[in-house]
């Protein structure tokens, strides 16, 4: 099995840009804008002055996820379903097991994070994973 490197980056690339732009128009429609407004004065919340820092370090975070998420597609694309829509819904539901469910139920267990928030953050995992299988399908 080659690894194609550029390809693996270009992909991990694509979907972070993909991710950032859809999961921004997911948090900033007025109802989920209406909720972390409720919550901002929250000591759970962490504030950000800076609203461009925030969206830098935001992309950032997204892009290294989105990277991991290639180099492990790349290893793991040979034994997918083989057909690209599949091949990015089998990835996508790989990723809300072993990513996000983790993630969600740990927060809700450990922490005070408001439970209409956790909710929130369960729609947009789920669509995040799936558009972003999708993505790396496409572009991998």
């Amino acid at each position: 099995m080659a690894i194609d490197i550029l390809k693996i980056v270009f992909g991990g690339f694509i979907a972070s840009i993909v991710w950032f732009i859809i999961g921004s128009i997911f948090y900033t429609n007025p109802y989920i804008s209406k909720l972390h407004k409720k919550f901002s004065n929250s000591l759970k919340i962490k504030q950000w002055k800076n609203t461009f820092l925030f969206l830098l370090v935001m992309y950032f975070v997204i892009l290294l996820h989105c990277l991991l998420f290639a180099f492990v597609y790349s290893f793991i694309k040979p034994v997918l379903p083989g057909a690209v829509f599949a091949n990015g819904i089998f990835f996508g539901l790989i990723l809300i097991a072993v990513s996000q469910i983790p993630d969600i139920s740990t927060r809700w267990v450990l922490t005070t994070y408001p439970n209409q928030l956790l909710f929130v953050d369960i729609i947009n995992g789920i669509a995040g994973s799936l558009i972003i299988g999708l993505t790396l399908a496409l572009t991998i």
